[in-house]
């Protein structure tokens, strides 16, 4: 995955921004993955402390049998909030910038939720929360249970903004992280943007070739549309695709 790093943009995303918070949760930690070279070992142990856990609860094992994944299992999930938390504070400015560029309306923002009140501690909230863990033969908190939101003027932007609107945040967090990627990590992922021009006005498609022509790295785009070269100003290479052939155009 970090010898040819790959962000795609491509219709039906939108669960990004309106599906379940375990949709977001991916996203983000594909790019925290990129960014902070502990986190896959970290995750993993996580996980496998987590399994463990739940097993013991669905079994209805005793407290010292559950409890005894405690300790391991706050270690690791203190450390996954931290790097989800660094590189979401390091990711806000980059996408406030994008989407100053892209999208007219209103102010955006990014937000982080841990999964738990951090203000209490991992270990002491997961022994107050025993007793509803049993009750629901899972573990309650933690960052299986973290969310990612997108605000517009201090509200969810889920269900609030059109398909376009929806496109261009999107455009915004992809090209981001790939930005920020490269910044931390020293190479480029490459961007592939399908069916570029959907759901999107003309003008909106030019902020948008705009905001891509300033990216550094590969970008492969794919459109209905022919005259997607006379929208953009930079050097590239087009190619036609009929029937499963594909064939070089002539610039």
């Amino acid at each position: 995955l970090r010898h040819l790093t790959i962000q795609i943009l491509e219709p039906g995303q939108e669960d990004i921004i309106e599906g379940a918070p375990g949709v977001r949760r991916k996203h983000l930690d594909w790019m925290v993955f990129h960014v902070e070279q502990n986190f896959l070992p970290v995750w993993q142990r996580f996980s496998r402390c987590l399994k463990q856990r739940n097993r013991a609860l669905r079994e209805k094992q005793t407290d010292s049998v559950v409890t005894a994944w405690d300790s391991e299992l706050a270690k690791y999930a203190t450390l996954i909030d931290q790097y989800r938390t660094s590189a979401v504070a390091l990711l806000t400015p980059e996408i406030e910038k994008t989407l100053s560029k892209l999208s007219e309306q209103g102010h955006w923002k990014l937000e982080y939720k841990p999964g738990w009140d951090t203000s209490k501690g991992f270990l002491e909230t997961l022994k107050n929360n025993l007793a509803k863990d049993r009750q629901g033969k899972t573990t309650k908190i933690g960052p299986q249970r973290a969310e990612l939101r997108f605000e517009l003027n201090q509200q969810n932007a889920r269900n609030r903004v059109s398909r376009g609107q929806q496109k261009l945040l999107l455009s915004a967090l992809l090209i981001s992280q790939a930005n920020l990627i490269h910044s931390i990590a020293g190479y480029h992922p490459i961007l592939m943007i399908d069916d570029f021009g959907a759901e999107l006005g003309e003008s909106a498609q030019l902020r948008l070739m705009r905001v891509i022509e300033q990216y550094s790295g590969q970008v492969v785009l794919t459109s209905l549309d022919h005259t997607i070269t006379e929208k953009c100003n930079e050097p590239h290479a087009m190619f036609h695709v009929e029937h499963g052939v594909v064939t070089a155009q002539k610039p």
